[in-house]
């Protein structure tokens, strides 16, 4: 089963939603923004991970360097506002670890 992970990421803590190549949310996990703590959780948990998300933000691009050097499939940098309203309530899909948006399980992405 193929599955697909994005990260909010935050400066102590990241959020983590896990889903199958269905969209359905089959793991999720706050953990300490530590690249090993990422990569451990997803080695365990997502056997068959194809892409990885994440947001932009002030940690975005050292975040994906250490998860690309980790073999992690680091495939996007995800803008917040591309593709989403721009309101305060569409950021509940990363805040409340719902299934993340349909551009991380499409290979338009890469």
């Amino acid at each position: 089963m193929t599955q697909y992970a994005a990260l909010d990421v935050s400066q102590e803590m990241t959020a983590v939603c896990l889903v199958d190549e269905a969209g359905r949310v089959i793991g999720e996990a706050k953990l300490p923004t530590c690249p090993d703590a990422i990569a451990t959780w997803l080695g365990k948990r997502a056997p068959n991970l194809v892409r990885v998300g994440l947001e932009t933000g002030l940690m975005a691009v050292w975040l994906w360097n250490e998860l690309h050097a980790q073999r992690v499939p680091i495939v996007s940098r995800l803008s917040f506002r591309h593709g989403r309203p721009s309101s305060t309530k569409s950021r509940v899909w990363t805040d409340n670890l719902l299934r993340p948006p349909r551009s991380i399980r499409s290979r338009d992405c890469l």
